[in-house]
């Protein structure tokens, strides 16, 4: 923005102060209000001052955006950085990490937002992830190596101090393996928690994502990110329940635990 179109921190006060009388000085509204909210299921709010946010820029952390080596396409890195960025959980679990690309994106994230409490937890049967990778992960990212079970969400649950705000699951794409994923990773999501899926766009973990929200008191935020990969020289599905699909991966769908459920 130009110096000359740039306003004065004063006229910035006046304006703030301008709008902020008009949207409280009327009196009450019309319109019914909603029961008040206890406490403990307020959102919590990341508070920043407002003279820090005139002229934000972007945190040099994005740029593992691009560096990482997730197998993710451009808009899903944006999304799952940008939803860490905006939600800042204190606790998070991924189901299926593999070389530790997605995670790296997270972590990068939580840097960007300063000194946050912040445990993770991966879980994956055969870690791939470098010494270079958990250098820049951390301490604060702790790793079950072994299959998803009732056991290892115990375990990350103690690992990590509590129930999650943000759950990533991008295991075994399979149908019987996503459900399963899912099931056990919703009674270890925190109040007001999310469960992200990463590959929505595969034929098997659409399906599960449909079954599952038919039978789980979850808010069905919906597929976040519609951009999927497909690669033009598999053929469609021959036999099964998935017969004519055209195999794809990609995607992300979002579902929320409702704070009190």
């Amino acid at each position: 923005m130009p110096a000359s179109l740039t306003p004065t921190p004063s006229a910035i006060q006046n304006g703030i102060k301008k709008i902020v009388a008009g949207e409280y000085d009327e009196g009450p509204p019309q319109a019914a209000l909603p029961a008040r909210c206890e406490a403990a299921v307020r959102p919590a709010y990341i508070v920043h001052e407002l003279a820090t946010t005139v002229q934000w820029t972007l945190p040099p952390e994005f740029a593992m955006v691009e560096q990482s080596q997730a197998l993710m396409s451009l808009p899903q890195r944006i999304l799952l950085w940008g939803l860490v960025y905006g939600l800042g959980p204190r606790r998070y679990l991924e189901i299926g990490t593999d070389a530790g690309g997605s995670a790296m994106i997270v972590a990068s994230a939580v840097k960007a937002l300063g000194d946050i409490d912040f445990s993770a937890v991966c879980i994956d049967p055969h870690f791939q992830i470098d010494d270079a990778t958990r250098d820049y992960l951390g301490d604060r990212f702790h790793y079950l190596e072994q299959t998803n079970s009732p056991a290892a969400m115990i375990a990350a649950a103690r690992l990590a101090g509590g129930r999650f705000d943000l759950v990533m699951i991008d295991g075994d794409h399979r149908y019987d393996y996503t459900l399963t994923d899912i099931m056990l990773a919703v009674p270890y999501l925190a109040d007001g928690g999310y469960l992200l899926i990463d590959d929505a766009g595969h034929p098997q973990v659409r399906d599960a994502i449909r079954f599952a929200v038919g039978q789980l008191a979850l808010t069905d935020c919906g597929l976040l990110c519609r951009h999927v990969i497909q690669a033009s020289f598999l053929s469609a599905v021959a036999a099964g329940p998935w017969q004519g699909e055209v195999p794809r991966s990609g995607g992300l769908y979002l579902l929320h635990q409702p704070s009190g459920g």
